[in-house]
């Protein structure tokens, strides 16, 4: 959707509200005139879709369970926190990143743990291979990323059309899978077979659940 500049004429004490406002609101003043004119409107921006979607998957994260939220749901992205159960207490950082022109990806999802040892490192790897490799073999079109201590993954709903609601319980669906299974993984470190039969047998779970598919 293209962006042009245009002129206006306010009133001076009108634009200081505006400004006000948008500070207060971490928008640009040029964002909430258009959020303002797009509400009077009854129409829907893709600024104004992404906070929808946001503000739907805030309501299934984040609200006192496993994850903590870091960040409030703005400007296109929300940042999540874990912590696994695991000797000092590492945690999982979780950045949810929404796309503007949405074609064909809704966003990205990074997973990274905040850590330096050598040895949590290589768990947290070897458990992103293991989800990757899930993930590839019993589905088609995933996409993510593999680094030391980072796992990127896009979100691409498999289902088009998807309401901002839907789309925002269908990602929330997929971090909540996400971290269940990261803990299974960790909680079961000293028997791997177990470990990725646990993990397994959680994504065959999402997978059986009928809800839209990322």
């Amino acid at each position: 959707m293209d962006k042009s500049v245009y002129s206006l004429v306010l009133i001076d004490e009108l634009v200081e509200r505006l400004d006000r406002a948008a500070y207060a609101r971490g928008q640009s003043r040029s964002g909430l005139i258009n959020e303002i004119l797009a509400e009077y409107l009854s129409y829907t921006t893709p600024e104004m879709h992404m906070q929808q979607v946001l503000d739907s998957a805030r309501r299934l994260l984040g609200t006192g369970g496993e994850m903590q939220l870091v960040a409030p749901p703005s400007g296109g992205g929300m940042v999540l926190r874990s912590a696994l159960r695991y000797r000092y207490n590492p945690t999982v950082r979780y950045s949810i990143e929404l796309f503007r022109a949405q074609n064909g990806a809704a966003g990205r999802l990074r997973a990274q743990l905040r850590t330096r040892s050598e040895v949590l490192l290589g768990d947290a790897e070897r458990f992103f291979t293991l989800w990757n490799g899930l993930e590839n073999r019993l589905r088609s079109g995933v996409q993510a990323d593999i680094e030391p201590g980072r796992y990127t993954r896009l979100l691409q709903p498999e289902e088009q059309g998807l309401s901002a609601q839907s789309l925002g319980e269908c990602i929330a669906d997929y971090v909540i899978l996400f971290d269940d299974a990261l803990r299974l993984y960790f909680e079961n470190l000293d028997d791997e077979k177990k470990a990725a039969a646990e993990v397994g047998r959680r994504y065959a779970g999402y997978l059986k659940a009928g809800r839209p598919l990322l």
